[in-house]
């Protein structure tokens, strides 16, 4: 009886869209050309600066991405995860790090307008968030 109940309750429910997507329409694919290219990045750590190089390749469909530190101190390190929602951009890297030079995983989050990008690396292990700021030097 108790069953019965509920399942009267439900069938309105399904019936009127409540458990349905609230736009009803399908995500739009990236496009990815608002990313590509060769960025330069300054991330902003304590009482210093990092600057970052960031390249995002489109090829066959795919991208791909790799990020080196501008003097050469931290090795090129691929990027992976990558999402573009045509505004946000996200990735993860797994880079060597302070304290003691091991590699630890970093996610990026950015928000990309035109050239420009904003926002953060993020390393749970540690719990930092650094802020960073970049601009495109290229189109690729």
């Amino acid at each position: 009886m108790r069953r019965a109940a509920i399942v009267l309750l439900a069938v309105p429910l399904l019936m009127s869209g409540a458990f349905a997507r609230s736009s009803g329409q399908a995500a739009t694919a990236p496009d990815w050309q608002k990313v590509v290219g060769l960025w330069s990045l300054t991330v902003e750590a304590d009482s210093y600066s990092i600057y970052l190089m960031l390249s995002l390749e489109l090829g066959e469909g795919l991208v791909k991405g790799k990020m080196t530190e501008q003097s050469g101190m931290i090795p090129e390190v691929p990027l992976e995860a990558i999402e573009f929602d045509n505004e946000n951009l996200k990735f993860v890297i797994t880079a060597p790090s302070p304290p003691d030079g091991l590699n630890k995983v970093w996610k990026a989050s950015f928000k990309v307008s035109g050239d420009k990008l904003e926002g953060a690396f993020f390393n749970e292990e540690l719990g930092i968030a650094a802020p960073v700021s970049g601009t495109r030097e290229k189109k690729l």
